[in-house]
């Protein structure tokens, strides 16, 4: 039977070294859906005024961790934070 101390100390860690990491997820996918909401009242606007809408869907996405440690790997930068945000 596992240590339960152990296992407490080992989440709170796994916990504590990832809030970084999900902390800026978090505040990513927030300015992704006020950008998206944005594109959507203008979506509707368009629809009621003109008869030929430019905006014709709307779709985001956030890179899986997966992919994001890919791309790290192939550009040979270090697991941090700043590496994973994104360049404005």
């Amino acid at each position: 039977m596992p240590n339960i101390k152990l296992v407490d100390a080992f989440t709170d860690f796994v916990e504590e070294s990832t809030l970084p990491y999900r902390q800026m997820m978090t505040y990513y996918n927030c300015a992704l859906m006020e950008v998206e909401t944005k594109f959507k009242v203008l979506n509707e606007q368009f629809s009621l005024f003109y008869d030929r809408n430019p905006i014709e869907s709307i779709h985001t996405r956030i890179k899986s961790q997966s992919s994001i440690l890919k791309k790290l790997q192939k550009k040979n930068l270090a697991l941090t934070i700043p590496n994973i945000e994104p360049k404005h």
